[in-house]
Order: C-alpha cells, then sequence, then structure tokens
C-alpha cells in the first residue's frame, strides 16, 4: 500500500463523529464508504473503471478489519478487491433473453423503475442487468475477495405501488439507480460462481425488507439456480444415488415441487452437470409438522408462509468429499434468511445409528450420546442444530437393514440457529472439526425469529442467531 493511502486512512476524528450515532454494523458501513472514496479517489483512471473492482490491503487497516469482524466478516490475508457500485457502467440489455431464473426472480421485484420515464426499464431487464454485470464481476475475481456493501430495495408484499421512483430515496456511495431485493442478489451470484462463505450482515426497513448488506463474496467452481421441469430426471437420479427405496421422492413428486415452488428448489451444477439439489417449501407454522407424514407434508405449503422448512439435500456421492452439500445448505440459509418475510427455517432429520433393542430409550437417545455420537445428528449438532421434538411416524416406512440388524429410524424436528457451515473459510483455517453430507439424509435446521427491526438498528440475522445463543449481546 502507498505511503499516501496509509496516511489516508487514519481518521481519529472520523471514529468519534460516528461510533455513538449508531450500531456496529453502522459503523463498519461508515468506515467501509469513507476507505472506497479514499481508494477510489487514489486510483481513478487507473483501474476499476467499468467494473468496480479497486484492490485494498486490509492489514494496514486494523480499524476497518475489527469493524469488520465485529459485523460478523472475518477476512485473513486473503487477496481483497472493493468493489465500487458508481463505476458500474452495464447497460441494460433492451431485449435479454427471459431465462426460467429471472421470471422466477422478477415477480418480487419493482415492475417498473424511474417513475414517468416513457421506456422504464422492467424487472427482467434490471435482473438481466445484473446478471451480466455479476458475471464480469466473477470473471475478474480470480482467487480475490470482493467486498461489496449495497443497498437493496423491493415492494412490500401489500404495496400498493410496483414502481421504483429514484427521485424520492436517499442516495449514499452504495445506492444503485436499479436496486434489487438482497435475496435476488444472492441468487444472481451464485448463478455465476459468486459466493459468500460468511453470512453478509443487513439491516432491514421499517417494512422488514432488506435494505442494506455487506458481502465477501468470491468464485467458486460451481454455480447454483433454481430447478426447472427440464431437470426432473437428473433429480430423479440423485433421489436414487442419495435415498433407499422407501424414501425416495417419485418423479412426480419432484416434479410438483418444482412447479408448485420454483424459487425454493435450487440446483448445484459442476462441470456442466447437475451434481446436488436442495429442496424447500413455505408454511405458517412447524407445530404443523407433528400431525404429518414425508408423503403429505406438502400441503402445508403456502408461498405466503413466513416459515421455511427445508425438505431434503441430495448430493452425488461422487463429490460429497467436496462438501458441497455443506456449500449448498449454506447458500439455501443465506438465502432464505435475506428474504422477505421469512421468520424462521425448520426442517426434519432422521437418526442413522439408532438400533432399537440396544436398553437406551429412543428420547434419551438423540438428546444425550446421539446428539455427539449419531453421524447424522452429529452432522447438525456440528452446524448449531438442538432438537425440538421427536416426530415419530412422519417417515413410515424409514427402516434400513445394516447387516442382520433391522434400524429403526424415527424421525426427529431440529431447531437450529445455524451457525456457519464447515465450508466456511474461517471455519477451515480454525481448523475446527468438518462434518461431511451423509448420503440418504434430509438435513435439520431450524433458524430463529427474525423481528422487524429500523434501519438504524442493527440486528443478527436468522444465521446469526447462534451468536445470540452462545451469550454474545443481542445488539453488538
Amino acid at each position: 500500500m502507498s505511503s499516501r493511502l496509509k496516511d489516508a486512512l487514519a481518521h481519529p476524528e472520523l471514529g468519534d463523529r460516528h461510533r455513538s450515532a449508531g450500531s456496529p454494523f453502522d459503523w463498519t458501513c461508515h468506515l467501509f464508504t469513507d476507505r472506497l472514496a479514499q481508494v477510489s479517489e487514489l486510483t481513478l483512471g487507473t483501474s476499476g473503471t467499468g467494473i468496480g473492482l479497486l484492490p485494498f490491503n486490509l492489514v494496514d487497516d486494523d480499524a476497518l478489519r475489527q469493524a469488520l469482524a465485529g459485523s460478523g466478516v472475518t477476512l485473513y490475508g486473503e487477496s481483497l478487491c472493493l468493489v465500487d457500485p458508481r463505476r458500474w457502467v452495464d447497460p441494460i440489455p433492451q431485449k435479454p433473453r427471459r431465462t426460467h431464473d429471472l421470471g422466477v426472480l422478477s415477480a418480487h421485484q419493482w415492475q417498473r423503475y424511474r417513475k414517468g420515464l416513457r421506456n422504464a426499464p422492467s424487472a427482467v431487464r434490471v435482473l438481466a442487468m445484473w446478471r451480466q454485470r455479476l458475471g464480469r464481476l466473477a470473471e475478474a475475481a480470480a482467487d480475490k475477495t470482493l467486498l461489496c456493501l449495497l443497498a437493496h430495495s423491493q415492494p412490500v408484499h401489500d404495496g400498493a405501488s410496483t414502481v421504483f421512483d429514484s427521485a424520492t430515496r436517499s442516495q449514499d456511495a452504495f445506492s444503485t439507480p436499479y436496486p434489487i431485493s438482497a435475496d435476488a442478489f444472492v441468487t444472481l451470484a451464485a448463478s455465476v460462481g459468486l459466493f459468500s462463505a460468511e453470512p453478509p450482515p443487513f439491516t432491514r426497513d421499517p417494512d422488514g425488507v432488506p435494505d442494506r448488506a455487506l458481502y465477501s463474496l468470491s468464485r467458486r467452481d460451481y454455480s447454483v439456480r433454481f430447478a426447472r421441469a427440464t431437470d426432473i430426471a437428473a433429480l430423479a437420479r440423485l433421489e436414487k444415488l442419495c435415498w433407499i427405496a422407501p424414501l425416495r421422492t417419485p418423479r412426480r413428486g419432484l416434479l410438483a415441487r418444482v412447479e408448485r415452488y420454483p424459487e425454493g428448489q435450487c440446483v448445484l451444477e459442476r462441470g456442466g452437470e447437475l451434481r446436488g439439489v436442495i429442496y424447500s417449501q413455505r408454511i405458517h407454522d412447524e407445530s404443523e409438522l407433528g400431525s404429518r407424514t414425508m408423503d403429505d407434508v406438502h400441503k402445508l405449503h403456502d408461498p405466503d408462509g413466513d416459515v421455511v422448512q427445508l425438505l431434503a439435500i441430495n448430493i452425488d456421492p461422487d463429490i460429497q468429499h467436496l462438501a458441497c452439500g455443506d456449500q449448498l445448505l449454506e447458500f439455501m440459509l443465506q438465502r432464505s434468511s435475506l428474504q422477505c418475510g421469512v421468520r424462521k427455517i425448520v426442517a426434519v432429520t432422521l437418526c442413522k445409528d439408532f438400533r432399537a433393542g440396544q436398553g437406551l430409550p429412543f428420547r434419551e437417545y438423540v438428546t444425550g450420546p446421539g446428539r455427539e455420537h449419531d453421524r447424522v445428528l452429529h452432522f447438525h449438532h456440528a452446524h448449531g442444530a438442538k432438537i425440538a421434538s421427536i416426530l415419530p411416524g412422519y417417515r413410515q416406512h424409514a427402516v434400513a437393514f445394516v447387516g442382520d440388524v433391522a434400524r429403526a429410524t424415527k424421525a426427529t424436528a431440529c431447531w437450529s440457529p445455524t451457525t456457519p457451515c464447515a465450508a466456511g473459510r474461517a471455519r477451515r483455517r480454525a481448523k475446527r472439526p468438518r462434518a461431511m453430507w451423509m448420503p440418504m439424509m434430509p438435513i435439520a435446521l431450524r433458524g430463529a425469529t427474525m423481528a422487524r427491526r429500523s434501519a438504524s438498528s442493527w440486528r443478527p440475522s436468522p444465521r446469526w442467531s447462534a451468536v445470540r445463543m452462545r451469550s454474545i449481546p443481542n445488539d453488538r
């Protein structure tokens, strides 16, 4: 880093002015925008033009590094770039190809941008521009970590207006003329191979819409998109690879999931092939799971439900050693927590190693030794899951055979504060134990309540609820 830039990074007066003005996340945003302005000014005309990537050395900036850590963004010695949205010059496509993903995402965006403009851009055109922009960032990212602070916006679910008028919106260093929702941003980023290793901290406006988020993006060798009806053959193949016959969902059931709730079914592609999938639905009350089985739980689905139920995750056994299940799950948890109107994340799982007739009652097993020693329960426990209740009969056919011993695999409903998954680089570098996804098992996670928050009062997102459960103050 140049001596000029080092001198510019010293601001004791700025810190004193803003530290008392808001939350830790507000302080992080102030520092980030200040650094971005300085680096942008020093590099103007030399780099980053058109794509907005500005190289930055975080090692010499203790204040920003500590502020990021206080907001939950842990960066080590990565090659880092700040993303300056003011330098983005991507044009809005006039007639973009309307893909399945753009069509699904557009339903929850502003339908028109710039009130009164004759040829006001539509949601699909704006989303296509963002996809093009993120594709360029992915190409330029290489092995760099991209630190990006963005303002988001989307219409309130029951609001009357679906037109975004930038003239009535406050502008700042992380605002863009054509904002999209936070969940749409991470979905489009994933479609070009950009992922956040850790849950992005964010704030919500008074209507509960995520309006500001800080992302640390890096490129990976796979991408994630919404499942399509044309994927059914590949999805059925994964179902056969990952589940025993009595527990497989038939093709018609897989197709019904995709058609009923397309934005809740995400597939992982690697090397041009579909290698993984995660299924979900929206429900109103997790207590209703006690009266359902795996054969009729789909009847609880309501697109307006405020609880996300994760149904299953299937990963091709050939790539399970790459922890793709962990990473697909992490993406789904991040996206769900950024969706407007989501209050909780729940799921149901099985016990893999419980054997009936060995003297220990099932309830004592799942709350005692099974939590640490059962391969599936330990997987979820390592991710911060807690058992909420036992659901006898949820999987009526869940009996597997190992040798000559019949293993009863009763179902359990689990609560998860959803700590960052083993795929996160911070966890790997700390050399914490890694849990690999076990085949033939669904996931067990449940997120914490998401209270509506004002834009000036930051609280941990559902993916951060583990922080609260670890006795760290709620308002950091």
